[in-house]
């Protein structure tokens, strides 16, 4: 455990790194903390309507679908999401706007004068600061994402309205297991008695624990199939953003995100609303153009001509990347890539290589966590290869070749570039 500001160097710190300070990238779980400081913030969960998602990949941008639905339906959204790219506020979004920086120091500084709060790791900090945020400004409800797993996740306090969980693949098989089968496991521990759950496209014995378990505990269960999931008829840019359409259950639909991913996710959160508006007596078809209209930073997004970034991180993720690019076009990329040592590099850029003409490795080291040298990541590609010490120096070097860019493997990677090519509010503030 490393050395907690003292409360005369607190009085230095912003609320950034005061939370910053309660180990970024330790990983405690169990409920036993956030509970109690749960408890002694007065359980603000208690006080609010959740959705909680969980899944190895797709909660994000199922969340954003969810909560741009909502929004657009009436309701006062609270928007909880992790990791942040550029700005912490970004994980505590009211109505699709980052909270603002004079209520984020407010609440953190209430939050930090309970004992309890200095027990917690940063997760589980952020999760009750999100809580008090949501009661603060009054939200109608609040689309919930775990952090890793579900069993265990701090966010797993909360009795929601119904519990959704997107995938199931390997990832953090040193927390969740090294079976597709034991990771269904941990993130069906969301699933709450007699709480509705639906889940999305997945493998078969994953889905079969998530059933049993949604049968002990007699949740209704709805599900997404593979041939559920539409094909694409069309893509192209009007007005500067990228959409796709396709037809599902006789009716075309135009999505502003892109990749075959985000159509597997739209028929997940179609069957979420459905059911909701049904509970809540709203117009299903205002709720689904809001979904539509949903864009989601950092996942599959142009952000300069002939540039693609996305957050991709795992093989499965890379996989449904690959998959995406290829209906996209046949064009084959230079691309930037950097990845943490606890995540399978060596998987993802076999794919890499299917989509990939050559490799441009970046150095990257955060504190308290490491990372893949360029060295190491180059050992494992049979493409052309070669480092870059900063993302300025792996772009020029990537757009003097002529061929189309992608930059992937870390979410982290991916707040960098939004931060280098001036994103920020339309990261902080959602359409």
């Amino acid at each position: 455990m490393v050395a907690l500001p003292t409360q005369k160097d607190d009085l230095n710190m912003n609320a950034e790194s005061r939370i910053a300070a309660l180990e970024l990238f330790s990983i405690n779980l169990g409920l036993e903390r956030v509970t109690a400081l749960a408890r002694a913030a007065g359980d603000p969960q208690s006080q609010l309507k959740f959705i909680h998602l969980a899944g190895t990949n797709g909660k994000g941008s199922c969340a954003a679908m969810l909560e741009k639905a909502l929004r657009r339906c009436g309701f006062k959204t609270g928007l909880y999401t992790s990791p942040h790219l550029i700005n912490i506020r970004e994980r505590f979004r009211v109505n699709g706007c980052a909270v603002t920086e004079p209520e984020f120091e407010e609440e953190t500084a209430l939050l930090f004068e309970l004992p309890e709060a200095r027990e917690c790791s940063y997760f589980e900090f952020t999760t009750i600061l999100a809580l008090r945020l949501f009661l603060r400004n009054k939200c109608d409800i609040v689309i919930w994402e775990t952090g890793m797993g579900g069993r265990l996740d701090a966010t797993n306090i909360v009795v929601p309205e119904c519990s959704v969980i997107t995938g199931i693949a390997l990832d953090h098989e040193q927390y969740l297991g090294d079976t597709v089968s034991r990771t269904a496991f941990e993130k069906g521990g969301i699933i709450k008695p007699e709480v509705p759950v639906f889940t999305g496209v997945m493998p078969r014995e994953a889905q079969a624990v998530l059933e049993e378990i949604a049968s002990s505990r007699q949740a209704e269960f709805f599900t997404v199939e593979e041939p559920e999931v539409p094909e694409m008829l069309n893509s192209g840019i009007a007005e500067g953003r990228y959409f796709q359409s396709f037809r599902w259950q006789g009716n075309e639909y135009r999505l502003n995100l892109a990749g075959a991913m985000q159509r597997r996710n739209f028929v997940l959160v179609y069957k979420v609303l459905a059911y909701l508006s049904g509970k809540y007596g709203f117009d299903l078809s205002c709720a689904v153009s809001g979904a539509l209209s949903c864009f989601w930073p950092g996942r599959l997004e142009e952000i300069a001509p002939g540039i693609w970034l996305d957050g991709g991180h795992n093989p499965d993720g890379i996989g449904q990347l690959v998959k995406s690019l290829r209906e996209l076009s046949a064009d084959r990329y230079t691309v930037i890539y950097a990845a943490f040592q606890d995540k399978c590099a060596s998987p993802a850029l076999a794919l890499l290589e299917t989509i990939g003409c050559r490799m441009i490795f970046l150095d990257r080291q955060i504190s308290n966590r490491s990372c893949y040298t360029p060295e190491e990541l180059q050992k494992m590609t049979r493409l052309p290869s070669q480092s870059a010490g900063t993302l300025a120096e792996a772009l020029a070097a990537a757009q003097s070749y002529g061929s189309p860019v992608l930059i992937c493997g870390s979410l982290y990677l991916a707040g960098e570039v939004l931060a280098h090519f001036g994103k920020t509010r339309s990261v902080l503030d959602l359409e």
